[in-house]
C-alpha cells in the first residue's frame, strides 16, 4: 500500500520513468523475497544434511586446504595479530571459497 503512496510522488516529482523504475525494483526485492521465503520454508532435516554434504566438500577440497594454509602462514609474519583479527580473516576465507558459492544454492544469502 505504501507502493500505491510513493510512486505517484516519484512520478511527480522524478518523473514516470523514475516511478517505473522504482516499480520495478520493488518488485524484484519483493519477488526475491518471496523465492527465498520459498526455498527456507522447504529447508529440512534432509535439506540440512545436504548443505553439510557440500560445505564439507569445498572445507576438504584441496584448494581450500591451501588456502587455509597459506593464511596461517601470512600469520607467521604478524605476530601482531589479535585472536578477533585471525578469526575475521577465517571467516573471510570461508566465505570466499565455500559460503558464497554454496548458501545461495539453498535459498539463503551468500552473505
Amino acid at each position: 500500500q505504501d507502493k500505491k503512496k510513493v510512486l505517484p510522488a516519484l512520478a511527480s516529482l522524478y518523473g514516470k520513468e523514475a516511478a517505473a523504475d522504482a516499480a520495478k525494483e520493488i518488485e524484484a526485492v519483493q519477488a526475491e523475497w518471496r523465492w527465498r521465503w520459498t526455498l527456507k520454508s522447504l529447508f529440512t532435516s534432509r535439506t540440512a544434511l545436504a548443505l553439510q554434504d557440500e560445505l564439507l566438500a569445498a572445507y576438504q577440497d584441496d584448494g581450500f586446504q591451501a588456502a587455509c594454509e597459506r593464511l596461517s602462514q601470512s600469520w607467521e609474519s604478524q605476530p601482531s595479530l589479535t585472536l578477533e583479527q585471525k578469526m575475521r580473516a577465517i571467516e573471510v576465507l570461508c566465505m570466499d571459497h565455500a559460503l558464497s558459492r554454496i548458501l545461495p544454492n539453498f535459498g539463503f544469502s551468500p552473505d
